[in-house]
This record gives C-alpha cells, sequence and structure tokens, in this order.
C-alpha cells in the first residue's frame, strides 16, 4: 500500500502564557485520511495546540505546514480557506436562521456568494442541494425547517460540524464535540463521525475526553502531557503505555 500524503506538519511548536510553557515543542505529522484523537489531563496543552492551528494563538516559535504550505502565525479566516475548519466545546452557530439555512449559508461563503436581499438564495438549486446533501449525512434532513437555537443539543453540534463540512474542509478539528451530549447522542455522534471518515470527506482530529469514544473512534491516538507528547500511536498501544496509564488513563 503506498504511504499517505502528508496532510498537516508541525514543528517544534511552542506556546507561552504568564511564563507557563504551554505547548513545549511539539512535532507531530498527521496524514490525509487520518482519524486522530489528541487526549491527556486538562492543561496538557491540547485546546491551545488547536487554536495554534487554527490560528487564534501565535505560537512563541516553531511552524506549521497545512498541505505543504506554512501557515504559521495565518489569521483565522485565512486558515479556513486553506480547508481547516474547527468546531469549538460551546456550539457556535446561527441560532435564529434554519438549519438549511445555517449549512447554506457555509456553501455560499465557501464560494465567495454574499447572501443579499437581490439575490435569490433558493434559486441557486447548486446551492441548496449540497446544503440538503450534508444534513442528509448528518441526519438533521428532519430539522432543516427549525430554527437551529431550538433543536436538541446534540443535533447542534452536529450542525456546527455540518457547517464545517460546508466549507470544503480537508481537516476538521473538533474540541471535546460530545460535551453535554447524552449517551445516546454520543452514540449517534460516533456513528456520525465514522460514517465521514469511511466516505473521505476530510481528515479529523479530536480533542475528547470520553475515553469510551475515543478508544472506539480514533485509529490514532496522541497523549499530551504539560504541553508535550507523551505518546503516539494505535489505541492498543497507547492503553497499554505505562506512563499514560500512570499520568492520565489509571487502570
Amino acid at each position: 500500500m503506498a504511504p499517505r500524503m502528508t496532510l498537516l506538519k508541525i514543528q517544534d511548536l511552542k506556546f507561552v502564557v504568564d511564563g507557563f510553557m504551554a505547548v513545549a515543542g511539539v512535532d507531530l505529522i498527521m496524514s490525509r485520511g487520518e482519524l486522530m484523537a489528541i487526549i491527556g489531563p486538562n492543561g496538557a496543552g491540547k485546546t491551545t495546540l488547536f487554536n495554534l492551528i487554527s490560528g487564534f494563538l501565535e505560537p512563541a516559535s516553531g511552524d506549521i505546514f497545512f498541505k505543504g504550505e506554512r501557515i504559521t502565525s495565518l489569521p483565522p479566516y485565512k486558515i479556513v480557506r486553506k480547508g481547516i475548519c474547527r468546531a469549538f466545546q460551546l456550539v457556535n452557530i446561527f441560532h435564529t436562521m434554519t438549519v438549511l439555512e445555517n449549512v447554506r449559508m457555509g456553501v455560499l461563503a465557501d464560494r465567495g456568494i454574499t447572501a443579499n436581499p437581490y439575490r435569490d438564495v433558493e434559486g441557486l438549486r447548486e446551492m441548496n442541494d449540497e446544503a440538503l446533501r450534508i444534513l442528509d449525512l448528518m441526519d438533521l434532513t428532519s430539522y432543516k425547517d427549525q430554527a437551529a437555537g431550538s433543536i436538541p443539543h446534540g443535533y447542534q453540534k452536529s450542525l456546527e460540524i455540518g457547517i464545517a463540512l460546508s466549507q470544503k474542509a480537508d481537516l476538521l478539528l473538533l474540541d471535546e464535540p460530545t460535551s453535554g451530549m447524552n449517551p445516546d447522542e454520543t452514540r449517534t455522534f460516533m456513528k456520525r463521525m465514522e460514517e465521514i471518515h469511511r466516505k473521505g470527506d476530510c481528515s479529523i482530529a479530536i480533542v475528547e475526553h470520553d475515553m469510551e469514544l475515543v478508544f472506539h473512534l480514533a485509529r490514532r491516538i496522541v497523549v499530551m502531557y504539560e504541553g508535550k507528547i507523551i505518546a503516539d500511536g494505535e489505541p492498543g498501544k497507547v492503553k497499554e503505555d505505562d506512563f499514560v496509564r500512570k499520568v492520565y488513563l489509571g487502570n
């Protein structure tokens, strides 16, 4: 089997806040098509790493390359245009717009089209069809005409991911995506992520504390501790790592 192409490459990345090294020289390579989880105790640097990749923070030193292009310190909107989309711990959607309108706005933005009173958005059949395809993928079709803020929390999370997919993301960064979900919503979420990965829509990196989800879903697990990567490999290998068990997983 031919080796997969490198999608994301991080070299000696560092970030310092109030004299504390929150990210302490991280090196990481992610290939196209991977489904990777980043785990570790609170304060390990996981979300900070996502913030650096997505442009919400500027590193003290080091470099980030995406599809072979240096994106270090680019602003978030430019990084989105490169193909990296981010979903946050807190849901970030347009609550008063319908579910369909939320995703359709993402499709329009991806194609550089601004909705305005002088354009018949409904008449843009191709964009509408693409939005409906994403809703179907995320199991949101039955909610398409409802205000996004009125649907269950788990589906709001799915909608946020749907908006990210509408941007033609090559890499999807999910920060604690199941936060606030009940067990049924979490299981449904896992199935959706498996389907997205199976269809090859994008590569996925997840920061998550739900270990049942992580070890079921991820094909590769990266463990961070005190700003550094202390383990990186297949789930079974990581689960048996003595140091990982000591500082995070326990027995």
